[in-house]
């Protein structure tokens, strides 16, 4: 009979996002990866979106007790701490002023194009010229500090690890993209939440991959797709990559073999 095993993926956005087809999300290559590296199981994966937020392990709870997996895979990325903005500085010094303060910058950004920052093009000054203007009166800042956001995973994680009948697995993915900060408080940022999760994995046996090491054994870069939130095609097929070999040892027992990474995944220029 057929081994059977449900994959549930918690991360960002980036769990559903596709440039042109479905079969090259996120969630699409990890199933396929898995049935790749191991066929004679039969895979099913099933993901969500899951943000670094205080109540971040409350709805990861709610979101397993609905899918019923096997294996929980926790993939927390930088998007809440590495990413300051006008919105969340004006959330700490005036927080009734926040959704109106979200409304106009997502109006704003839509009218410029609906780029990240606007876009380079001319048309994106309108979102440009009164960025700036809001940064000189209220300043920035992160969605959630460094420090909370390692607490709010290992606290998610904690719950996690209290299910019975379930495989957790941590995949970080932290930093890769530009953020706008100064290069030395990106670095700052990016260490002392890998380096916090990494202890803590440690600490817990909790199996931990980061993705910048994938990218880095693959001599490749973490390239944006068009939209500049979500990682190119190219890097979402090594991580995928990875999550699947963490996946099938936690739930096979061993490692799949090293494959050389498809020149269908590389970056075109």
């Amino acid at each position: 009979m057929t081994e059977a095993r449900h994959v549930l993926l918690l991360s960002s956005s980036a769990v559903s996002y596709s440039e042109a087809e479905r079969g090259d999300s996120l969630l699409a290559l990890l199933e396929q990866e898995l049935n790749r590296q191991r066929s004679e199981v039969a895979w099913r994966c099933s993901g969500t979106v899951l943000y670094v937020t205080p109540d971040m392990a409350a709805r990861a709870l709610n979101e397993v007790a609905s899918a019923g997996p096997d294996i929980i895979l926790l993939r927390p990325t930088s998007q809440a701490f590495m990413h300051d903005d006008v919105v969340s500085a004006i959330r700490y010094r005036w927080p009734r002023l926040y959704r109106t303060a979200v409304r106009i910058a997502d109006t704003l950004r839509g009218w410029s194009g609906g780029e990240r920052w606007g876009g380079a093009s001319a048309r994106g000054l309108i979102f440009r010229i009164p960025r700036w203007v809001a940064i000189k009166l209220f300043g920035v800042a992160p969605r959630v500090p460094v420090e909370q956001a390692a607490e709010c995973v290992k606290e998610t994680l904690d719950s996690l690890l209290r299910l019975e009948d379930v495989d957790v697995l941590c995949q970080i993915s932290v930093g890769n993209t530009p953020s706008g900060l100064p290069p030395r408080e990106h670095a700052r940022r990016r260490d002392y939440f890998t380096e916090a999760l990494r202890s803590y994995c440690s600490a817990r046996r909790i199996p931990f991959s980061d993705v910048r090491e994938a990218l880095k054994s693959h001599n490749l870069t973490h390239t944006m797709a068009r939209d500049q939130y979500h990682p190119a095609r190219c890097a979402r097929a090594v991580e995928a990559e990875q999550m699947a070999a963490q996946v099938v040892l936690a739930a096979v027992g061993r490692a799949p073999a090293p494959t050389g990474f498809s020149s269908n995944n590389r970056p075109t220029i």
